[in-house]
């Protein structure tokens, strides 16, 4: 699946991409007026991220989120316990459950979560941004896994950062 998406830039200065699992590659263009993106997933999660993807202004930003409909997380370790005091309702505690993938005991105040986690599913696939963008458009990329790759996007105006995966800059 592909998608295109753009945006003209009016009062924006800074984009944000956000994303898990996802491949991102910006090209920053002299004379580059707005902001094209080119999404391409293969596999059905990616796909249905993709569909879902949207571009959000919030004041000067512009937000691009991509998350992975079903959650990857490793969870907590096998005989691992967390401990603490807080107030619930039975309805915060069905989230906690969910959240955590392990057992959640409610005993008034207290709240203990833990046991074994079953390694997540490998998920088939991929999703790839490609951006165009202004030379003088500030970028912020945080990745939870994935790598980052730059062509032209100056040094100053580029904060980025994944967990797992790599990042790669080249000037014009």
């Amino acid at each position: 699946m592909e998608r295109r998406l753009t945006a003209e830039l009016d009062d924006i200065d800074q984009l944000m991409v956000l994303g898990q699992a996802i491949n991102v590659v910006v090209y920053a263009e002299e004379g580059r007026e707005g902001l094209e993106a080119h999404i391409e997933a293969i596999g059905s999660e990616f796909e249905t991220e993709a569909d879902r993807a949207e571009l959000m202004p919030f004041m000067n930003e512009l937000e691009l989120g991509l998350f992975p409909v079903v959650t990857r997380s490793g969870g907590l370790p096998a005989g691992m316990n967390v401990h603490g005091d807080f107030n619930l309702s039975a309805d915060q505690g069905s989230i906690a459950a969910a959240v955590v993938n392990g057992p959640v005991t409610l005993d008034g105040g207290r709240v203990d979560i833990g046991g074994a986690t079953p390694a997540p599913a490998k998920v088939e696939g991929h999703l790839t941004v490609t951006l165009r963008i202004p030379l003088d458009l500030r970028i912020n990329v945080r990745l939870k896994g994935g790598d980052i790759t730059t062509h032209g996007v100056p040094e100053g105006n580029a904060r980025l950062r994944t967990d797992a995966g790599t990042v790669t800059r080249h000037q014009a």
